[in-house]
């Protein structure tokens, strides 16, 4: 009796919707509220590029309630959208339009820059869940 060597691989168990759809709800409001603080916080002298990022990774994973490396990429990904929408959205956008903020983001203070990626580190590490 032989078998194929497909039937002897583990089969990926399939993701569990519910818990990826609560946590995309929680990453798209933590979106939401991380734009809304960061504008607070600019407009008070202070630095919070990090907190998009920060607070996707943070409601997307908390409210997810479980483990998912999809959440975790999905996080990342929205972090830096909406870390960049914005920065240039509360910085720039009277000025210049968005593609003209993409092409002087090289030539941006290094702090902000890191504390973006530092963002984007927390949405995909707290994304994961718990």
């Amino acid at each position: 009796m032989s078998t194929s060597p497909a039937a002897d691989l583990p089969s990926k168990p399939a993701p569990d919707w519910p818990m990826l759809l609560r946590g995309v709800g929680g990453a798209v409001l933590g979106a939401v509220l991380g734009y809304f603080v960061f504008r607070w916080l600019r407009s008070q002298g202070m630095l919070g590029d990090m907190l998009p990022g920060f607070a996707i990774g943070m409601l997307g994973g908390y409210l997810a309630r479980g483990k998912s490396q999809i959440l975790a990429v999905f996080c990342a990904i929205l972090a830096v959208v909406a870390t960049l929408f914005t920065e240039w959205h509360v910085q720039y956008s009277e000025k210049h339009t968005f593609v003209d903020f993409l092409t002087k983001l090289p030539s941006m203070n290094s702090v902000r820059l890191l504390l973006m990626g530092f963002g984007v580190v927390c949405a995909y590490w707290f994304g994961r869940g718990r």
